[in-house]
This record gives C-alpha cells, structure tokens and sequence, in this order.
C-alpha cells in the first residue's frame, strides 16, 4: 500500500501535497486510508484520523516533498490502514 500511494503522490519521484486526495484510493479494498506528509514544519493530511485501534497498520518512508515551484525539501510520507 505504501508503494502505491507514493506512486500516486510521486509520480515524477517528488511528493506533492496536491496530489494527496488521490492517493486516498489507493488502499486495499475493505480498508480506509490516512496519508500524512511533512517536510519541514509543513504538514498535510488526507483521509480521515483512525480510532486508535488493534486493526490499524502503519508504514512510512523518506520521500522528497515539493514545498513551491523549483523548491523541494527533504520529507516523510506515512501511510495509515484501517477498517
């Protein structure tokens, strides 16, 4: 799952924030997504904050992030699963 949503937020290598919503689509089927991204002091979310229960799984990964055009920042992608 971790593969796919970078994909769909990276496409050309370099997160985008933008793109997060559509990610969001990415998950298993039967599960909901919760994907963050930080770079720096920025922080963006989609999909909705899960219960804190046994059934979540999370997984994340070093991704770099564009912040502004011709700008990117060193950042953190995290994808959270859940029923």
């Amino acid at each position: 799952t971790l593969s796919r949503v970078h994909d769909a937020v990276a496409p050309a290598g370099v997160a985008s924030a933008d793109r997060l919503d559509v990610a969001v689509d990415e998950g298993p089927t039967g599960w909901t997504l919760r994907i963050e991204l930080r770079a720096g002091s920025r922080h963006w979310t989609a999909g909705d904050a899960p219960a804190p229960i046994e059934g979540s799984q999370s997984a994340g990964r070093r991704v770099p992030v564009r912040i502004a055009p011709g700008r990117v920042e060193s950042g953190w992608l995290r994808v959270v699963v859940y029923r």
